[in-house]
């Protein structure tokens, strides 16, 4: 379990990473702002990021790359009954990410994200 670095979009200067341990972003920003405040924002993590979208180097295809349109996050946000996560599409990471409160949880606007099933 760690951490993953993901570019959401391929041109925007904007990552998020995301934690295996609790199954949901702790930190985004350009690459600077997580170069400044990401204990582990190595060059070879941005340098896989943003030519696979996803600082996984374990796996080939890289999990949370490219070829995934979604992100499944399970903390810090409403789940309906019997869900396991929330599905957020890739093109709208950052925005997911805004939708943050006070509260330290992601309160994103109704029809963003998908509801996960183990059923599924």
């Amino acid at each position: 379990m760690g951490h993953t670095i993901i570019k959401p979009k391929r041109d925007e200067d904007f990552y998020v990473v995301y934690s295996s341990i609790v199954d949901s972003f702790i930190c985004w920003g350009t690459r600077a702002e997580l170069e400044a405040e990401y204990e582990h924002a190595a060059p070879d993590r941005f340098a896989r990021a943003d030519s696979t979208g996803s600082s996984c180097a374990w796996i080939t295809p890289p999990e949370f790359g490219w070829h995934e349109d979604e992100v499944h996050v399970r903390e810090g946000v409403e789940l309906p009954d019997g869900a396991h996560a929330q599905r957020v599409p890739r093109d709208r990471i950052a925005e997911f990410c805004a939708t943050v409160g006070d509260d330290g949880r992601f309160h994103p606007p109704a029809g963003m994200c998908t509801p996960a099933f183990w059923d599924d």
